[in-house]
């Protein structure tokens, strides 16, 4: 089963591409374990795409895929570098969008086209396994208020 996924900003973490239909997307991954509508017309599938790991794909209202989300126990690599295990990553992620922002536990990447939890700045071990990724085409975040510039935390651990 693909459990590997490399991302290019604003085209899809591939070989998901943004744009898909659901009908392309299930010739990859299989079919949707789960799907449910959104509020914005569009709907969410999960995908299990290994024993107890998941992928969650977002269409837009016109059936297009518009967000990835991956969870723990699936590779997503971007410039050469495994994301999902990098005790780094916002760092890392800076190099290409020296700017984020933040709200509500989330670090926002605008400029790459990615998103993750706070969890990604933990050293708790059970913190750091419960972290996410998201992948988005452009203009998803376009429209977002309440974000603020990202202020890297202290050392200590809350």
């Amino acid at each position: 089963m693909l459990t590997k996924f490399d991302f290019k900003p604003f085209v899809g973490p591939l070989p998901i591409e943004f744009g898909m239909t659901l009908d392309q997307v299930a010739q990859l991954l299989g079919q949707p374990k789960h799907s449910r509508e959104r509020e914005n017309g569009g709907y969410r599938t999960l995908y299990q795409v290994k024993e107890g790991k998941f992928v969650v794909v977002f269409f837009d209202s016109k059936g297009k895929v518009s967000e990835v989300t991956f969870m723990p126990g699936i590779e997503l690599w971007f410039m050469g570098n495994e994301l999902m295990n990098n005790r780094n990553l916002i760092e890392f992620l800076r190099k290409f969008d020296p700017a984020p922002q933040t709200s509500v536990g989330i670090v926002l990447f605008k400029e790459l086209g990615i998103s993750m939890g706070l969890e990604f700045e933990s050293t708790n071990k059970d913190r750091f396994a419960q972290r996410t990724i998201n992948c988005f085409a452009r203009g998803i975040f376009d429209n977002l208020h309440g974000f603020k510039p990202y202020q890297p935390k202290k050392k200590k651990d809350e």
